[in-house]
């Protein structure tokens, strides 16, 4: 990684470079809160849609085509039941769903 310095009076840009740094990765902390309000009753029945279909492997384009409606749509619908679902990825709230017994078979 390279940091930019410029001089206000000069036009040219040097780099020097900028010290490695290790990065760890973790768990994100909504992925360790438990699910809040994950039931059937919280969710609308086009969420329930959309989780089916992400269940399923779906991405949101064909989701978008399956349900005949904006992907723009479907991609707020994900964002609004991953919220509901205190998840911060898709995977993870389908994956919820379905041990909670919230999906149909598929």
């Amino acid at each position: 990684m390279h940091t930019a310095l410029i001089s206000p009076t000069a036009r040219n840009v040097h780099f020097r470079a900028a010290p490695r740094r290790r990065v760890t990765i973790c768990q994100t902390q909504m992925d360790q809160v438990p699910p809040a309000n994950a039931d059937t009753k919280s969710l609308a029945p086009r969420e329930m849609e959309v989780l089916t279909l992400i269940a399923r492997g779906k991405s949101n384009s064909v989701i978008a085509q399956i349900l005949g409606i904006s992907i723009h749509t479907v991609d707020t619908v994900c964002r609004r039941l991953m919220a509901k679902m205190a998840t911060s990825s898709r995977t993870t709230a389908a994956v919820r769903a379905a041990q909670k017994g919230l999906l149909p078979q598929i």
